[in-house]
């Protein structure tokens, strides 16, 4: 059984590694902070000293507080406009996911795994977003994959 918490904590040092994200201000975004993989890769945010400020989008309260963060509660995963006194993020993380059984149908599964990633993706890019970095069916092999065809195509393609 692979150990999921392990995975995340091992993709969040290569995003850090973009060079641009030396300043001691920088202010990031994560979609799916409540989440498995999002609450771990909110953790490693919240610890790197190279970011001053994290914004937490999510569908539901976080179990926790700290002084670097800023959540942004909405059920449909929009971000709030931002006062000019809130640095705006140069850093995106999307951590959002389902699985078949949650999510009830293929459509619905294809509505969060890749419409609502792809709308969150340009809500954060209108943000000021220039780094994207998107977690989606960690660990997934497309070629034994039982997602369907349409949908690996379609992936494939973006």
């Amino acid at each position: 059984m692979l150990d999921w918490r392990g995975q995340a904590a091992k993709l969040y040092p290569l995003v850090l590694g973009i060079p641009q994200m030396k300043n001691t201000d920088q202010a990031v975004i994560i979609a799916g902070a409540s989440g498995l993989v999002g609450t771990e890769v909110l953790k490693e945010l919240l610890e790197e000293n190279s970011v001053g400020k994290v914004y937490a989008l999510t569908r539901k309260e976080l179990p926790f507080f700290h002084s670097k963060l800023e959540q942004f509660k909405d059920k449909q995963l929009k971000i709030p406009a931002l006062n000019s006194d809130q640095p705006l993020p140069t850093f995106g993380f999307i951590c959002l996911g389902t699985t078949l059984k949650q999510a009830g149908s293929k459509e619905n599964l294809a509505k969060i795994d890749y419409d609502l990633v792809c709308q969150v993706a340009k809500d954060m890019k209108a943000k000021g977003v220039e780094h994207l970095a998107v977690v989606s069916s960690l660990g997934l092999r497309l070629a034994h994959s039982p997602i369907t065809y349409e949908r690996k195509e379609k992936w494939k393609q973006h």
